[in-house]
């Protein structure tokens, strides 16, 4: 469950407190993709390699597909409603959500790769003070 809630918060796979996103208004569209290079909790790397996200156009593919499976069926049955209406209002529906799917696609497909570690900000900050007293 608290996995979940990451992911609908748009927090770190590993400590699940970081933020995924520096601006986090979606609709600030030349923004919208503009994560930061660690996360400012656990350090984890939020490009781990080049081309790490395009996987997340599959995760996007799914949440579209479903969507519309589950919006037709709805209107299939309950409403019938036309299909050229129907699809003409699913257009105007992803238009208007694109910037949360392109960021949730990409959200769900980080926390496929990385794991809850509960010790991960405790490591982390121990570090960061060692680094310090070093300087």
């Amino acid at each position: 469950m608290k996995k979940l809630w990451a992911i609908l918060g748009m927090k770190c796979p590993r400590c699940y407190e970081g933020k995924l996103y520096t601006d986090p208004n979606p609709f600030h569209l030349t923004n919208l993709h503009i994560m930061p290079k660690h996360c400012d909790q656990c350090g984890q790397d939020f490009s781990p390699e080049p081309g790490f996200y395009i996987g997340a156009m599959y995760v996007s593919y799914g949440l579209c597909v479903g969507m519309f499976l589950f919006l037709f069926f709805l209107a299939e049955v309950f409403y019938e409603v036309s299909g050229v209406v129907f699809i003409a209002g699913y257009t105007l529906l992803l238009i208007v959500l694109f910037p949360y799917i392109f960021r949730y696609s990409r959200v769900a497909y980080i926390h496929l790769f990385y794991e809850y570690k509960a010790d991960a900000k405790a490591k982390f900050q121990a570090e960061k003070h060692l680094k310090a007293g070093k300087e």
